[in-house]
């Protein structure tokens, strides 16, 4: 990444302090893997066509609360490796004072990147991201599923709610 010109304007040391302990917070909360009950909400009819003497493959999905709202998922597509890697990039807010501000629309915060052409289907696990640009218009999958991740962080991804099931996720849990 090329160096900011000499007149770019500078962030304070407070400023840095509190977006490296936020970082460090994002790195820290993302090696933690809870283990909760999920609640099954739909299967397939497998049991009936195995019983006719076919065949067939059924997903299981689940639904939970995204219970940590400081930092958001946004995956290019729907792919995750053993380890928990994702083609996309990852969102956090923080406030005026530099502390982790809730993410409550977790939709809209990826959309946003979808838009300004941060997130590529291609690219590979890992590979760099463009920076940021809001003048970049990119179109937004018609349709972004919140799933949520091992940690209690939403996920979103493109396509339905289906594919948080696919990739081993349960469908984010709407609050009342």
């Amino acid at each position: 990444m090329p160096l900011p010109p000499d007149d770019a304007p500078q962030l304070d040391p407070g400023r840095q302090a509190a977006m490296r302990e936020l970082l460090e917070y994002a790195v820290a909360s993302e090696s933690r893997r809870a283990s909760r009950a999920r609640l099954p909400i739909a299967a397939g009819v497998g049991a009936v066509v195995a019983l006719a003497g076919g065949t067939a493959a059924a997903i299981v999905l689940t639904q939970e609360p995204v219970t940590d709202t400081s930092l958001v998922h946004c995956l290019a597509r729907a792919e995750l490796d053993a380890a928990g890697n994702y083609p996309g990039t990852a969102v956090a807010a923080t406030s005026a004072k530099g502390g982790p501000v809730s993410v409550e629309d977790a939709r809209a915060a990826c959309g946003q990147a979808w838009q300004h052409g941060i997130l590529d289907p291609a690219a590979e696990i890992g590979a760099q991201l463009p920076d940021p640009d809001p003048s970049r218009r990119a179109a937004v999958p018609a349709e972004l599923a919140v799933c949520v991740m091992s940690d209690g962080s939403a996920a979103v991804v493109p396509g339905t709610a289906a594919v948080c099931g696919e990739l081993g996720l349960a469908v984010q849990l709407e609050q009342p």
